[in-house]
């Protein structure tokens, strides 16, 4: 049973703007240090980067109404070695909290990422 869809889609150019003026600032508040290294080994590190914001933003929409206030480090998109390509979510905190409330049991998420602009698809799944 689908609980929650969230789609969002991030302009490229705008996030590589905001990690030249304010990289410590934006990075530490909104991704984790696994995040982090990862987009940075990237060839094209601001594309990741930008993906990964709109899949925080695709879970806040996800999670909608039942989430106040999103805490980004509590969203992580993670890769595993293995599943090349294959990105999952990870959620800690109220954030995770909120999942098991709502009885999450599975996230479907799609990354995608074109020259000018970064999208992502999450879907929230239940158990029945």
């Amino acid at each position: 049973m689908i609980i929650g869809h969230g789609v969002d889609i991030v302009e490229i150019a705008r996030v590589e703007n905001i990690l030249n003026r304010f990289p410590d600032r934006f990075m530490s508040r909104v991704f984790t240090e696994e995040e982090k290294k990862y987009c940075r080994n990237q060839v094209v590190p601001a594309e990741s980067f930008s993906a990964r914001l709109a899949a925080k933003e695709a879970v806040y929409k996800a999670l909608s109404p039942e989430i106040d206030i999103l805490y980004w480090q509590e969203i992580e998109v993670v890769c595993f070695p293995e599943q090349i390509g294959i990105p999952k979510l990870k959620l800690r905190g109220e954030t995770e909290n909120l999942e098991k409330r709502l009885g999450i049991k599975n996230w479907h998420l799609s990354l995608s990422h074109e020259r000018e602009y970064a999208a992502a698809s999450v879907i929230a799944e239940g158990g029945d």
